[in-house]
This record gives C-alpha cells, sequence and structure tokens, in this order.
C-alpha cells in the first residue's frame, strides 16, 4: 500500500460567515493521481487553496509528508515541495513566457543560482518544446493551450513533490485537453504525485487512480476512478448520462 504524501483531515473553511468547506478529509497516496470532481461551486478549488495555503482552515488537519502545514503561509508550503496550478492560469500577461517561468523558481535564487534555475528551464522546455520556441513571447499573446503549458511549467520550476492542477482544461478546446491530460500523466509516471482537480469529470477519471466528489463543500463520494466512471450516478450526475 502506497504511503500517503498528503492527508487532509476534517478541514472548514469559511467565506466570512459562509462555509465552503465542512469537514472535508482526503489523502493523497505517494505517486498516485487523485481526482476531486463536482459542479461549479462545489467547493474544489477551496480545498486547493486551503491546502497551498492561500485560504487557511478554521479548523482540521492539513499533513504533508507528515509534518503538519496548517497554518504554514503559501511561500513555506511551496518550499516544502507543494505546488498548485491556479484555475484560470494567472499569469504575468504582460511578461514573457521565460519570464514568467522563471520566475516560478523564485524560491530558488539564493539556495541554488542561476545555473540550477536554467536547468530546470531546459527541464520544462523538454517537456513542452513549443514554449522554448516561444521563450521570448509575451505570454499574453498565447494562446489558452500554451498559456496553460506555461502554468504547469511555472509550478514546476519549484521541483514540487506534489502538483496541484486546478480547472486545467478551462476553455480549452478537446485536442488541447487531451495534451494536458496526457501531460498530468507523464509528470506522475517520472514521479510527482498529482491531485487534480476538474469539472470535466470524464477527463479526470480516466487518467486518475482514485477520485473524491464534492458536493456543497463535503465529501459525498469516493473511490476508485474506474468504480466511479462506470457507476450510474456519477454517469447521470457529472458525465451527461452517457
Amino acid at each position: 500500500m502506497n504511503s500517503s504524501v498528503l492527508e487532509v483531515k476534517n478541514i472548514h473553511v469559511f467565506y466570512g460567515a459562509v462555509r465552503a468547506l465542512k469537514r472535508v478529509s482526503f489523502h493523497v497516496a505517494q505517486g498516485r493521481i487523485i481526482s476531486v470532481i463536482g459542479a461549479n461551486g462545489a467547493g474544489k478549488s477551496t480545498l486547493l487553496k486551503a491546502v497551498a495555503g492561500v485560504v487557511p482552515p478554521a479548523e482540521g488537519r492539513i499533513r504533508f509528508e507528515g509534518q503538519p502545514i496548517e497554518g504554514l503561509s503559501a511561500t513555506a508550503i511551496v518550499k516544502k515541495g507543494l505546488s498548485m496550478v491556479p484555475e484560470g492560469r494567472q499569469l504575468f500577461t504582460s511578461l514573457s513566457v521565460a519570464d514568467n517561468l522563471t520566475l516560478g523558481a523564485y524560491l530558488q535564487y539564493r539556495r541554488k543560482g542561476r545555473e540550477k534555475i536554467a536547468s530546470q528551464l531546459g527541464e520544462v522546455y523538454a517537456l513542452f518544446p513549443l514554449l522554448k520556441e516561444r521563450s521570448a513571447q509575451i505570454a499574453g499573446t498565447l494562446s489558452g493551450g500554451e498559456q496553460q503549458m506555461v502554468s504547469i511549467g511555472r509550478a514546476l520550476m519549484s521541483q514540487p513533490k506534489l502538483l496541484m492542477l486546478d480547472e486545467p482544461s478551462m476553455g480549452l478546446a478537446p485536442l488541447v485537453i487531451a495534451e494536458i491530460m496526457q501531460t498530468i500523466v507523464r509528470l506522475n509516471r517520472e514521479g510527482t504525485s498529482i491531485t487534480l482537480v476538474e469539472q470535466n469529470a470524464r477527463a479526470a477519471l480516466r487518467i486518475s487512480q482514485y477520485a473524491y466528489v464534492l458536493e456543497n463543500g463535503r465529501v459525498v463520494r469516493e473511490g476508485k476512478s474506474d468504480a466511479l466512471l462506470s457507476d450510474p450516478a456519477i454517469i447521470g450526475d457529472y458525465l451527461g448520462g452517457v
């Protein structure tokens, strides 16, 4: 049985007086892809933000590699080896592709220097050859799929042990979605644990090993992804009934 790289236990998250997450628990096994599916407003993005330190939980426990991280800053959490690709990509659209990627290694400047950062940049370009061709291009002029590559590459520049992706298929054409999903599988095969939040439930379940279903801030189902993919209730509610 794989050990857990991430354990989340009974977390509550509030936005003012509104409780966005209610006693949510989940875990990510080492070396696996775990997906979180659900409708808009279910709390999927909030869950990732809570783990990443962007929206601290009011209650509950979050452990990364066995160590508590709830209450740590987002920067401290990235330093420990957990990085997030945010919903909507959130690039610096007036900067070049290369500058956006390099900003993902901001914690490395003092510790490893420019030579190491250049090596990491080479790894991202090997994963996304198109970005090397577009390295001097302004990020805001790229297509949606190309911008998503930059966003994923930026997160990889911190060399995460666990990569969390928030709606990476949003607004993309089917062929581009397939390419992004193949990239996620490749990263996992190369050793990165993955948490994938997706409204495109079918795509997420096809590439993950285990999945959680969120509704109204609660986990209402969980199980092996292939079992959920063939479950009539999941098909009806999340897979378009086909």
